[in-house]
């Protein structure tokens, strides 16, 4: 592996390489090299064949000057590693300055820091890159020769950390990994050179002289283009490459797979960022499913984030407790924690699983809406939003229906031509008797205090979430869910409209309510999303909002705006006495002209065109003529196009609507108080083991299991009835 080089670093790396190809930069290089030559591998061939390893153990004997004290190695300061994997780097190091030894943890070395090949190698790790079983024997009889030479590791920036043990994984040799550990190898050593890290933080590695590992950024998508984030352990490198015998037998030698890597992964981690669901298995009753990395993930909600589907039931699976089991129906218990949206306390758990799968947007997403997570849907739906707390969701569909008509008949009876006798007036008279009709008008200000009250009540509402679940969830929740935020606005907006009537300024007033208006009823939409019948369509004009419209529209104005600039100039600077308004001679109005053309009203300009006396006739024609094609024909047609195509791929994603219902479900959770929300939790969970845990009895029928909801109190008992005592066990499989 030291033979080859991250992205980001290839040409510091490719140099490197090219010195070790290159015999004279290292001593050593003569009798062993990655060119698979040397005068110890030609000596150890010609042994194999004569029998006589004398000149074999001589060449290995003079291997001794170029380790500390003849091989039985030296605690090198960790400082003076790290500073010289430092100066390995591109970085801006300063090459004359020495690190603090004084009191710094420190490591066993054996080879000296001046004997180390290109990229910090030692004899040894060449042998392991040739990778033959040639080089593997001659290997094998290096560490009987040298023993403490087998916890040698890479000290090159680019493969700091690497050792035997991740070289023999990396190859696959099971007999060698045996070989090493029961020769006294480091099986927690961690390889965290640049090549074993995301491509995305190998820019923000940086060095700290009481640590080996370096600090990276801590976002990151987990991605590498060599694919080489494999978690830095010899454990997870198994786990990862998917070697389920190399996983088994670390674990026998005691390999610990909840520690964690420079980015808190654990070998469960990893396996979710792999897909690697084949060692669950081995390492199911020993890992902890509880660590979080630094990004805050659980292996569960990992497994949520990166769309893990399998992955994703296997963890639910290693985690649910069977009560019992008859033929087909199993009874079980899924714990809620990291998966429910609710916390212990009641709060809205951002980083929760479902929380996750409903406001990613990909298809992969999709998938993972079934079996538990569906349920537990279902049961908020039954519980939270449908039949208790007054029919949480029709209440608030009433509630809206109701200020949208007040709000839409206030507006409707509002004088045409309201009069002030001046700037301020008296605010009695001026919204009782604007118009003519006392009664009228009495009537309108009252419909208009009802929606002014209306709107500062949800203002207040939002305010309160702040102050229960923090401005931060509240804020997410709104950018979640854009037409709540856009309604908000719209609410913001009328106490502004009542304030500018007090101070009659009608021009201010005017364009706020009117904004107000057209923010107010999207909200509507929310509510139609709740709806099978309108849910789907509603969810297909937000796929086309998003993804069509917005390339349409950059499309379309770069073609408005180039052909309205060319029709104004056209007729710029000559009056036209055949028209008594050139619908071309003002800019915008060229603009606006261009999209009425669209719509398929080519009448009045091409008339204009063609009776104009205008000498620019001929050109205004020719670009009216090669707009109509391109705009109204072909690009129009496009976007129709584009959208039936969204309609289609829409209308086949039948949990697409599940996604959009799921997501009022959580939003009216959101608006819950935590005492609330843990009365909820507490109607469709039950408690199991010290946490909260949904009750299901799970069905297998034709290869596929159905899962079922249980309230039944008597699930908790175990099949046998004589002692009544509740019998768990873990269970492996689900969904199969």
């Amino acid at each position: 592996m030291g033979n080859r080089g991250s992205s980001d670093g290839t040409t510091r790396v490719g140099k490197d390489v090219i010195q070790q190809t290159e015999s004279t930069s290292t001593a050593w290089y003569d009798l062993l090299n990655v060119k698979n030559s040397g005068r110890l591998i030609v000596a150890y061939r010609k042994a194999l064949a004569t029998k006589d390893f004398t000149e074999v153990n001589e060449l290995i004997a003079s291997l001794k000057e170029y380790m500390y004290d003849d091989g039985n190695g030296r605690n090198v300061p960790i400082a003076r590693l790290v500073h010289k994997r430092g100066l390995s780097r591109e970085a801006d190091v300063d090459k004359n300055s020495r690190p603090s030894l004084i009191c710094l943890p420190r490591r066993k070395d054996t080879k000296r820091v001046g004997e180390l090949g290109a990229v910090g190698e030692n004899i040894l790790h060449t042998c392991f890159l040739n990778a033959t079983r040639t080089h593997f024997d001659l290997g094998m009889l290096l560490i009987k020769a040298y023993p403490k030479i087998i916890n040698d590791i890479y000290t090159s920036d680019e493969y700091y950390g690497e050792n035997c043990l991740h070289m023999a994984i990396v190859n696959g040799d099971l007999a060698l990994v045996h070989f090493l550990c029961k020769n006294g190898i480091d099986i927690h050593q961690r390889a965290c050179g640049a090549f074993f890290c995301p491509d995305d933080q190998k820019s923000s590695r940086e060095d700290c002289e009481t640590q080996e590992s370096v600090v990276l950024c801590t976002e990151t998508n987990y991605q590498s283009l060599s694919n080489t984030y494999w978690g830095e352990y010899p454990l997870s490198f198994a786990a990862c490459l998917g070697q389920e015998d190399t996983v088994k037998y670390l674990l026998h030698r005691r390999a610990c797979p909840n520690k964690q890597d420079s980015n808190g992964n654990t070998v469960l981690h990893m396996m979710v960022i792999h897909d690697q669901k084949v060692s669950v298995k081995s390492v199911k009753y020993v890992l902890t499913l509880h660590i979080r990395n630094r990004q805050g993930f659980t292996p569960l909600t990992l497994a949520a984030k990166l769309a893990r589907n399998e992955m994703f039931h296997h963890i639910l699976t290693k985690s649910r407790e069977v009560f019992w089991e008859y033929g087909n129906v199993t009874a079980a218990a899924f714990p809620l924690w990291e998966l429910d949206t609710i916390g212990d306390q009641g709060q809205v758990i951002e980083r929760s699983a479902i929380n996750i799968i409903i406001h990613e947007d990909s298809h992969e997403h999709l998938e993972l809406l079934d079996g538990i997570v569906l349920n537990i849907l279902t049961e908020k739906w039954k519980h939270g939003c449908r039949f208790r707390w007054g029919a949480m969701f029709f209440l608030l569909l009433c509630i809206y229906m109701m200020y949208l008509l007040i709000f839409s008949v206030a507006l409707g009876i509002r004088p045409s031509d309201p009069s002030c006798a001046g700037k301020f007036v008296n605010v009695t008279t001026n919204i009782t008797n604007s118009t003519g009709n006392w009664s009228y008008s009495k009537f309108r200000a009252v419909l208009e205090v009802l929606a002014t009250i209306w709107a500062i009540s949800y203002l207040v509402l939002i305010a309160v979430e702040m102050c229960h679940q923090g401005v931060r969830t509240v804020f997410w929740g709104l950018v979640y869910n854009p037409i709540r935020g856009l309604f908000a606005v719209s609410c913001a907006l009328i106490p502004c409209c009542l304030a500018t009537r007090f101070a009659c300024l009608q021009k201010v007033e005017d364009p706020l309510t009117v904004v107000a208006l057209v923010l107010a009823w999207p909200y509507s939409l929310m509510f139609c999303k709740g709806f099978q019948l309108t849910g789907p369509y509603v969810v297909m004009i937000y796929q086309m909002l998003k993804r069509d419209f917005i390339i349409f529209f950059i499309i379309y104005g770069i073609f408005v705006i180039g052909f309205s600039q060319a029709m104004f100039l056209a007729v710029s600077g000559y009056l036209d006495d055949s028209v008594d308004e050139h619908m071309f001679a003002r800019w915008f109005s060229s603009g606006l002209v261009l999209i009425i053309m669209s719509l398929g009203e080519f009448g009045d300009p091409l008339v204009q065109l063609v009776e104009s006396d205008s000498p620019y006739k001929i050109i205004g024609l020719f670009v009216f003529f090669i707009f109509m094609v391109l705009g109204a024909l072909l690009i129009v047609n496009m976007l129709i196009a584009m959208m039936g195509n969204t309609y289609q791929s829409v209308s086949e994603t039948k949990k697409e609507w599940t996604r959009q219902w799921a997501q009022i479900v959580l939003d009216i959770e959101r608006m819950l108080t935590p005492g609330k929300r843990l009365r909820l939790l507490h109607k469709y969970s039950e408690p199991v083991g010290g946490q909260r845990a949904l009750i299901m009895r799970l069905r297998q029928h034709n290869n596929r299991e159905q899962s079922k909801v249980s309230h039944d109190p008597k699930q908790h008992k175990a099949s046998n009835p004589s002692n009544g005592a509740a019998t768990f066990h873990k269970d492996a499989e689900y969904l199969k």
